[in-house]
């Protein structure tokens, strides 16, 4: 491309930014244009090496896109197909979804069962930099492609934690990621289903999974959308539709000058209407997730348990060029149907609990004590012993309730039972403190409880946030309407 020609596409964009904004004057224009040419002129003239005209309007295009907001960008061809393919279900790499976050790549949420997951990367933790390059220098799309390549390399990752102020370096393996959407599971009277992404299956697949769960007469239901960093607005929709009575405001969308676009109502006939749900976010849930949470929280039918979500409220299209690159822009805001507008704030949850997470040192202990068979020792000694105290009703067996019978438990943690389990770690080499042996005192009962045949995908008892979710859905009197 010439400069003629160039300045000729150059007119002709702005002679049309011209007649789609009224409101600034053409002389207003006349000056952009003319500061454009004149740098574009020195830059051809001038600089240290010759760079293609094209490469210079892309180079435009994307500091245009990259000046508006974090998630307006500039997909070049092979970008822009990567991202038609990864749709598809599958891609190489380390499992994250990061964005910008006051002007730092942050992760979002590290996708379930990927490297990024099992390596203990968290939502909100910050990237520095990736293979020694600062991660301030690049641009979003710049620090995904590093991210991302071919299954099997490896990347190395430098994050920093802002709750401990700790800075850590991950050597990552790339990995095929697939990403999986929903998992369901049942803790005794209570449906659990785990939703990790938004797409176009997302409502059949919670479909089938409550079906099951209904199987079994659950009492209610926990939608879990933690480290769930969105997708498609219409599975957000969908999914809402199947709890929400027909008629409910899901969502709305406004655009440009908070102008309405949209607005989603419930259109079915929701799958139950009688019974309680808890929805759990944290600071990885996002978009598609907000949307949910907002719509449950908003009219009444769920209430929401965890941390603040994410607040990345906003809509993202993709808009195909020419060349086969394409040009994704921020055209909306999405609403709760009580009129709040999620970006920037995220969901503030009904009952806020703050997730603990245990450090590598506390996990490998307890991995310890899992493993060794004088834990499971005591327990069915500590088993024998609570029986004895029961009357004839072999409650023992059946208190899957868990917390219903605090006096087993506060039996079994006891100062001298901990002790005596304290003494016999010490014997096998293995230091613990005692608010960890407790904790696997409790954990051991909840295996024993539900006699050893239960492998549940989340644990009640280190998961702070799934343990106030199944107590808060016992403590809800619902009504039917």
């Amino acid at each position: 491309m010439n400069i003629k020609r160039a300045f000729i596409a150059i007119m002709l964009m702005l002679l049309l930014c011209a007649t789609i904004t009224a409101a600034e004057s053409k002389k207003d224009i006349k000056d952009a244009q003319k500061l454009f040419e004149e740098s574009l002129l020195t830059i051809k003239k001038y600089y240290i090496n010759d760079v293609e005209m094209s490469k210079l309007f892309h180079y435009a295009i994307e500091g245009m896109l990259n000046n508006l907001d974090p998630h307006s960008n500039f997909l070049e061809k092979k970008v822009h197909e990567d991202l038609l393919r990864n749709s598809k279900g599958t891609y190489g790499g380390v499992g994250m979804v990061v964005t910008i976050k006051n002007n730092v790549l942050t992760c979002v949420s590290p996708i379930e069962d990927s490297p990024s997951y099992k390596l203990g990367i968290k939502a909100g933790d910050q990237i520095i930099k990736i293979d020694g390059v600062d991660t301030a220098k690049l641009k979003l799309q710049e620090a995904v492609d590093m991210l991302r390549g071919k299954p099997g390399t490896p990347v190395k990752i430098t994050m920093y934690r802002t709750s401990n102020q700790e800075v850590k370096e991950y050597n990552v393996i790339r990995d095929n990621i697939k990403l999986k959407s929903v998992k369901w599971d049942h803790y005794d009277s209570v449906g659990y289903i785990r939703l990790s992404d938004f797409k176009e299956t997302s409502e059949s697949e919670i479909t089938k999974a409550i079906k099951e769960l209904e199987k079994k007469n659950v009492k209610g239901y926990i939608l879990d959308l933690r480290n769930n960093p969105g997708g498609l607005l219409d599975a957000a929709i969908d999914v809402s539709d199947l709890f929400l009575t027909k008629g409910t405001k899901i969502v709305s969308v406004k655009g440009r000058g908070e102008e309405l676009l949209d607005t989603a109502y419930a259109k079915k006939k929701p799958l139950f209407n009688n019974k309680p749900i808890v929805v759990l976010i944290n600071a990885g849930s996002a978009s598609a997730s907000e949307i949910v949470a907002g719509a449950l929280r908003d009219t009444g039918r769920g209430i929401v348990v965890g941390e603040r979500s994410f607040g990345k409220g906003s809509v993202q299209r993709v808009f195909p060029l020419s060349d086969g690159s394409a040009v994704k822009l921020t055209i909306a805001k999405y609403y709760t149907p009580s009129e709040e507008s999620i970006h920037g704030k995220g969901i503030k949850p009904d009952i806020p609990v703050e997730q603990k997470y245990y450090t590598d040192e506390v996990l490998r202990t307890i991995s310890d004590i899992e493993e060794g068979k004088y834990i499971a020792d005591y327990l069915k000694d500590m088993a024998a012993r609570i029986k004895s105290m029961e009357r004839t009703d072999d409650s023992f067996e059946t208190i899957k309730e868990g917390y219903e019978k605090p006096e087993l438990n506060t039996y079994a943690v006891n100062p001298l039972n901990v002790r005596i389990l304290e003494n016999r770690l010490k014997s096998n080499g293995l230091e613990a403190d005692r608010e960890l042996i407790r904790l696997m005192i409790f954990k051991g009962l909840s295996e024993l409880e539900m006699n050893g045949d239960e492998d549940h995908i989340m644990d009640p008892i280190m998961d702070e946030q799934l343990k106030h979710a199944l107590n808060a859905i016992k403590a809800i009197t619902w009504e039917k309407k």
